[in-house]
Protein backbone atom coordinates (compact mmCIF):
# COMPACT_ATOMS: atom_id res chain seq x y z
CA UNK A 1 0.00 0.00 0.00
CA UNK A 2 0.77 3.62 -0.88
CA UNK A 3 0.52 6.56 1.52
CA UNK A 4 -1.26 10.00 -0.24
CA UNK A 5 1.08 12.54 1.14
CA UNK A 6 -0.96 15.79 0.95
CA UNK A 7 0.89 18.17 1.97
CA UNK A 8 2.80 17.44 -1.17
CA UNK A 9 0.14 17.60 -3.68
CA UNK A 10 -0.91 20.56 -1.96
CA UNK A 11 2.41 22.12 -2.60
CA UNK A 12 2.85 21.27 -5.56
CA UNK A 13 -0.41 22.69 -6.84
CA UNK A 14 0.35 26.32 -5.05
CA UNK A 15 3.74 26.13 -6.56
CA UNK A 16 2.94 25.51 -10.31
CA UNK A 17 0.01 27.64 -10.53
CA UNK A 18 0.89 31.44 -11.53
CA UNK A 19 4.61 30.93 -12.41
CA UNK A 20 6.72 30.34 -15.30
CA UNK A 21 8.86 28.18 -13.44
CA UNK A 22 9.16 24.66 -13.13
CA UNK A 23 6.41 21.45 -14.40
CA UNK A 24 4.39 23.20 -16.49
CA UNK A 25 5.99 26.18 -17.75
CA UNK A 26 5.94 25.24 -21.43
CA UNK A 27 3.04 25.96 -23.50
CA UNK A 28 1.93 28.62 -21.53
CA UNK A 29 0.38 31.88 -22.78
CA UNK A 30 -0.42 34.67 -20.37
CA UNK A 31 -1.28 31.51 -18.00
CA UNK A 32 -3.51 30.27 -20.15
CA UNK A 33 -1.60 26.66 -20.66
CA UNK A 34 -2.22 26.28 -24.45
CA UNK A 35 -3.30 23.09 -25.52
CA UNK A 36 -1.11 22.35 -28.69
CA UNK A 37 -3.81 20.19 -30.57
CA UNK A 38 -6.00 23.20 -30.93
CA UNK A 39 -3.37 24.90 -32.92
CA UNK A 40 -2.24 26.90 -30.21
CA UNK A 41 -5.81 28.35 -29.27
CA UNK A 42 -8.35 27.46 -26.44
CA UNK A 43 -6.76 25.74 -23.11
CA UNK A 44 -7.09 22.80 -22.05
CA UNK A 45 -4.91 21.79 -18.88
CA UNK A 46 -7.03 21.27 -16.12
CA UNK A 47 -6.78 17.82 -15.65
CA UNK A 48 -3.13 17.14 -16.85
CA UNK A 49 -2.70 19.22 -13.57
CA UNK A 50 -4.65 17.46 -11.48
CA UNK A 51 -2.88 14.51 -12.34
CA UNK A 52 0.80 16.10 -11.32
CA UNK A 53 -0.50 16.92 -8.09
CA UNK A 54 -1.41 13.56 -7.41
CA UNK A 55 1.97 12.30 -8.34
CA UNK A 56 3.59 15.31 -6.07
CA UNK A 57 1.73 13.12 -3.37
CA UNK A 58 2.91 9.77 -4.19
CA UNK A 59 0.82 8.34 -6.49
CA UNK A 60 3.28 5.79 -8.97
CA UNK A 61 2.47 6.22 -12.54
CA UNK A 62 1.17 3.18 -13.85
CA UNK A 63 -0.57 1.80 -17.31
CA UNK A 64 -3.42 4.01 -18.40
CA UNK A 65 -2.14 6.70 -16.12
CA UNK A 66 0.98 7.80 -17.54
CA UNK A 67 2.64 11.14 -18.60
CA UNK A 68 6.42 10.96 -19.15
CA UNK A 69 7.36 13.92 -20.82
CA UNK A 70 9.94 16.18 -19.56
CA UNK A 71 7.28 19.36 -18.12
CA UNK A 72 4.42 17.34 -18.54
CA UNK A 73 3.32 19.72 -21.20
CA UNK A 74 -0.76 20.10 -22.27
CA UNK A 75 -2.01 17.38 -24.71
CA UNK A 76 0.84 14.97 -23.57
CA UNK A 77 0.07 11.72 -21.74
CA UNK A 78 -2.79 9.09 -21.68
CA UNK A 79 -6.44 10.16 -21.93
CA UNK A 80 -6.41 8.90 -18.35
CA UNK A 81 -4.01 10.73 -17.22
CA UNK A 82 -5.44 14.04 -19.09
CA UNK A 83 -9.46 13.26 -19.69
CA UNK A 84 -11.33 14.78 -16.85
CA UNK A 85 -14.13 12.23 -16.54
CA UNK A 86 -10.87 9.34 -17.63
CA UNK A 87 -8.97 10.75 -14.40
CA UNK A 88 -11.84 10.28 -12.26
CA UNK A 89 -13.53 6.51 -13.44
CA UNK A 90 -9.88 5.80 -13.04
CA UNK A 91 -8.91 6.87 -9.39
CA UNK A 92 -12.51 5.53 -8.33
CA UNK A 93 -11.71 2.05 -10.18
CA UNK A 94 -8.40 1.77 -9.02
CA UNK A 95 -9.34 2.15 -5.55
CA UNK A 96 -7.35 5.62 -4.96
CA UNK A 97 -10.21 7.80 -4.29
CA UNK A 98 -14.01 7.98 -3.50
CA UNK A 99 -16.60 10.84 -3.98
CA UNK A 100 -17.80 11.96 -0.79
CA UNK A 101 -21.29 14.03 -0.46
CA UNK A 102 -20.45 16.93 1.67
CA UNK A 103 -17.60 19.68 1.36
CA UNK A 104 -16.85 19.32 4.68
CA UNK A 105 -15.21 15.63 3.80
CA UNK A 106 -12.52 17.58 1.89
CA UNK A 107 -8.95 17.51 2.47
CA UNK A 108 -6.00 19.06 1.06
CA UNK A 109 -5.09 16.99 -2.31
CA UNK A 110 -8.71 16.16 -3.12
CA UNK A 111 -10.91 17.02 -5.92
CA UNK A 112 -13.36 19.13 -7.00
CA UNK A 113 -14.84 18.90 -10.35
CA UNK A 114 -17.44 21.08 -12.26
CA UNK A 115 -20.58 19.02 -13.71
CA UNK A 116 -23.09 20.19 -16.47
CA UNK A 117 -26.59 20.26 -14.93
CA UNK A 118 -27.97 19.84 -18.27
CA UNK A 119 -25.62 17.31 -19.90
CA UNK A 120 -24.23 16.09 -16.67
CA UNK A 121 -20.73 15.77 -18.26
CA UNK A 122 -17.40 16.22 -15.94
CA UNK A 123 -16.17 19.53 -17.63
CA UNK A 124 -13.43 20.92 -15.34
CA UNK A 125 -11.19 20.09 -12.01
CA UNK A 126 -9.59 21.60 -9.61
CA UNK A 127 -7.10 20.32 -6.69
CA UNK A 128 -8.16 21.28 -3.02
CA UNK A 129 -4.63 23.33 -1.50
CA UNK A 130 -6.20 23.79 1.97
CA UNK A 131 -8.40 21.99 4.49
CA UNK A 132 -11.60 22.64 4.19
CA UNK A 133 -12.43 24.48 7.76
CA UNK A 134 -15.83 25.53 9.60
CA UNK A 135 -16.71 28.92 7.63
CA UNK A 136 -17.09 25.85 4.50
CA UNK A 137 -14.97 28.10 2.12
CA UNK A 138 -12.88 25.57 -0.38
CA UNK A 139 -9.87 26.56 -1.79
CA UNK A 140 -8.75 25.51 -4.92
CA UNK A 141 -5.55 25.63 -7.43
CA UNK A 142 -5.68 24.84 -10.97
CA UNK A 143 -5.02 25.78 -14.71
CA UNK A 144 -7.45 26.63 -17.47
CA UNK A 145 -8.02 29.19 -16.09
CA UNK A 146 -5.20 29.57 -13.95
CA UNK A 147 -6.71 29.76 -9.67
CA UNK A 148 -4.08 29.94 -7.21
CA UNK A 149 -5.62 29.34 -3.93
CA UNK A 150 -8.45 30.73 -4.53
CA UNK A 151 -12.40 30.46 -3.14
CA UNK A 152 -13.77 27.59 -4.92
CA UNK A 153 -16.96 29.36 -6.76
CA UNK A 154 -18.94 27.13 -9.16
CA UNK A 155 -19.76 27.88 -12.28
CA UNK A 156 -23.37 29.02 -13.53
CA UNK A 157 -25.03 26.40 -15.21
CA UNK A 158 -22.76 23.90 -12.95
CA UNK A 159 -22.85 21.49 -9.83
CA UNK A 160 -19.89 20.37 -7.78
CA UNK A 161 -19.04 17.02 -7.29
CA UNK A 162 -16.40 16.05 -4.34
CA UNK A 163 -13.73 13.52 -4.99
CA UNK A 164 -12.13 12.58 -1.73
CA UNK A 165 -8.47 11.19 -2.68
CA UNK A 166 -8.07 8.03 -0.08
CA UNK A 167 -4.97 8.41 2.35
CA UNK A 168 -3.90 4.71 1.16
CA UNK A 169 -4.04 3.33 -1.97
CA UNK A 170 -3.15 -0.14 -3.62
CA UNK A 171 0.29 -0.34 -5.47
CA UNK A 172 0.49 -3.91 -6.51
CA UNK A 173 -0.04 -4.68 -9.82
CA UNK A 174 -2.30 -7.49 -9.37
CA UNK A 175 -4.25 -4.93 -6.69
CA UNK A 176 -4.74 -1.70 -9.11
CA UNK A 177 -8.14 -2.66 -10.30
CA UNK A 178 -11.48 -2.37 -8.41
CA UNK A 179 -13.71 -5.13 -7.08
CA UNK A 180 -16.24 -4.18 -9.97
CA UNK A 181 -13.85 -5.58 -12.54
CA UNK A 182 -13.37 -9.01 -12.70
CA UNK A 183 -9.63 -8.97 -13.49
CA UNK A 184 -6.75 -7.33 -14.21
CA UNK A 185 -7.61 -7.80 -18.16
CA UNK A 186 -10.85 -6.00 -17.70
CA UNK A 187 -9.35 -3.41 -15.71
CA UNK A 188 -6.92 -2.75 -18.40
CA UNK A 189 -9.46 -2.76 -21.38
CA UNK A 190 -11.78 -0.60 -19.82
CA UNK A 191 -9.13 1.80 -19.43
CA UNK A 192 -8.31 1.99 -23.07
CA UNK A 193 -7.83 5.38 -24.83
CA UNK A 194 -11.18 5.93 -26.24
CA UNK A 195 -9.79 9.32 -27.29
CA UNK A 196 -12.18 13.12 -26.79
CA UNK A 197 -13.98 13.65 -29.59
CA UNK A 198 -17.11 11.54 -30.63
CA UNK A 199 -15.80 8.43 -33.42
CA UNK A 200 -17.90 7.98 -36.64
CA UNK A 201 -18.26 5.54 -39.41
CA UNK A 202 -15.71 5.06 -42.32
CA UNK A 203 -12.36 6.62 -39.62
CA UNK A 204 -10.16 4.23 -38.49
CA UNK A 205 -7.92 4.77 -35.93
CA UNK A 206 -6.18 3.23 -32.17
CA UNK A 207 -9.08 5.08 -30.90
CA UNK A 208 -11.72 3.02 -32.51
CA UNK A 209 -9.21 -0.07 -32.01
CA UNK A 210 -9.93 0.20 -28.55
CA UNK A 211 -13.54 0.25 -28.50
CA UNK A 212 -13.73 -2.60 -30.48
CA UNK A 213 -11.57 -4.25 -27.74
CA UNK A 214 -13.67 -2.80 -25.34
CA UNK A 215 -16.68 -4.34 -26.70
CA UNK A 216 -15.08 -7.84 -27.56
CA UNK A 217 -13.96 -8.37 -23.91
CA UNK A 218 -17.92 -7.54 -23.01
CA UNK A 219 -19.18 -9.32 -25.13
CA UNK A 220 -20.80 -7.36 -28.04
CA UNK A 221 -18.69 -7.65 -30.69
CA UNK A 222 -16.78 -10.78 -32.56
CA UNK A 223 -15.51 -9.12 -35.28
CA UNK A 224 -11.25 -7.69 -35.95
CA UNK A 225 -10.38 -5.08 -33.71
CA UNK A 226 -8.49 -3.70 -37.12
CA UNK A 227 -8.96 0.17 -35.96
CA UNK A 228 -11.66 0.75 -38.94
CA UNK A 229 -15.07 2.07 -38.03
CA UNK A 230 -17.20 -0.41 -39.79
CA UNK A 231 -21.28 -1.64 -39.95
CA UNK A 232 -20.49 -4.22 -37.46
CA UNK A 233 -18.30 -2.16 -35.22
CA UNK A 234 -21.49 0.38 -35.26
CA UNK A 235 -24.64 -2.30 -34.64
CA UNK A 236 -22.57 -2.98 -31.47
CA UNK A 237 -22.24 0.30 -29.98
CA UNK A 238 -25.69 0.33 -30.83
CA UNK A 239 -26.43 -3.27 -28.97
CA UNK A 240 -24.57 -1.60 -26.20
CA UNK A 241 -25.97 1.69 -26.11
CA UNK A 242 -29.44 -0.20 -26.21
CA UNK A 243 -28.25 -2.62 -23.51
CA UNK A 244 -27.87 0.18 -20.85
CA UNK A 245 -30.67 3.10 -21.66
CA UNK A 246 -28.07 5.23 -23.78
CA UNK A 247 -29.44 6.90 -27.15
CA UNK A 248 -28.53 4.20 -29.66
CA UNK A 249 -26.96 5.83 -32.20
CA UNK A 250 -23.93 4.21 -32.86
CA UNK A 251 -21.82 6.83 -32.08
CA UNK A 252 -19.58 6.37 -29.03
CA UNK A 253 -19.28 9.96 -27.46
CA UNK A 254 -18.77 11.00 -23.99
CA UNK A 255 -21.72 9.29 -22.58
CA UNK A 256 -21.16 6.00 -24.07
CA UNK A 257 -17.30 5.89 -23.59
CA UNK A 258 -18.29 6.83 -19.71
CA UNK A 259 -20.50 3.24 -20.14
CA UNK A 260 -17.86 1.29 -21.16
CA UNK A 261 -15.36 2.21 -18.41
CA UNK A 262 -17.72 1.64 -16.00
CA UNK A 263 -20.73 -0.72 -17.39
Amino acid sequence: MGTYNRDAAAAYAIQFTDTRSGFGKYNQDGFGYIDPKKNGKGSGDCTNFASQCLWAGGHPMMGAWTNTTPYFEPGTGTTTWNGTNSLRNFLINTGWAEHVDSKSQLKRGDLVYSVSKETGEYTHVVVVCRDVEEDGKIYVCGHTANQRDKVRVTPTGFKDYYLHILDSFPTNGTAVYHAGYDSQADFDSAMSDYGKETLHPGETSDYVKNVQNRLKYLGYYSGSASGYFDTSTENAIIDFQEHYNLTADGLPGWKTKNKLYNP
